[in-house]
């Protein structure tokens, strides 16, 4: 008999955004992180986002990419465009899509650089619990100059492989 995971998807009392404690420690996790946007030709354009971070308002998310895999991506975002941010636990595949505009694209700072190569090397760690050897998450991270980008979130997506991919988180998840 197939096994079924459960998940407890939506807790009614509250809304989704500013996003909830349990929201927030997964986007900060170190879960596999995609960034996409579309230039003004709408091809679309992503890449691999190395740590996610949850500001103050909880509302904002701060991303760090590699600007060596980032060169279309970050070619095509500018102040107000909108972005998406797809989050993925790889032990379980949870998943949440993040979508909204683009606040600001900076270099990052020294701290900001750190939290970004211990973020690498955290999701190394995961990729190894699930049986990918060490030397094969090389091509993960490469050095050279890491720009943040800020995204003010105003929807976010469940994206979990199952029935309910897709749908449009009205209120906070969390899981059982």
């Amino acid at each position: 008999m197939r096994q079924r995971i459960r998940y407890c998807r939506l807790v009614l009392a509250e809304p989704v955004l500013p996003l909830g404690p349990a929201m927030v420690r997964f986007l900060e996790s170190p879960v596999a992180l995609q960034v996409a946007a579309a230039g003004t030709d709408l091809r679309p354009s992503s890449t691999r986002g190395f740590g996610c971070w949850v500001e103050e308002d909880r509302r904002t998310l701060r991303l760090c990419v590699l600007e060596a895999q980032a060169r279309r991506f970050l070619g095509d975002i500018h102040a107000g465009c909108r972005v998406a941010v797809n989050a993925t636990d790889v032990l379980d595949l949870r998943s949440v899509q993040a979508k909204g505009a683009l606040r600001e694209r900076r270099a990052a700072s020294l701290a900001e650089q750190e939290a970004c190569r211990a973020y690498a090397a955290e999701l190394v760690e995961v990729f190894v619990r699930i049986g990918v050897p060490r030397d094969g998450c090389g091509g993960l991270w490469h050095s050279g100059p890491i720009a943040v980008v800020r995204v003010v979130v105003d929807a976010l997506f469940d994206q979990t492989p199952g029935a309910g991919a897709g749908s449009k988180l009205e209120a906070p998840w969390t899981r059982l």
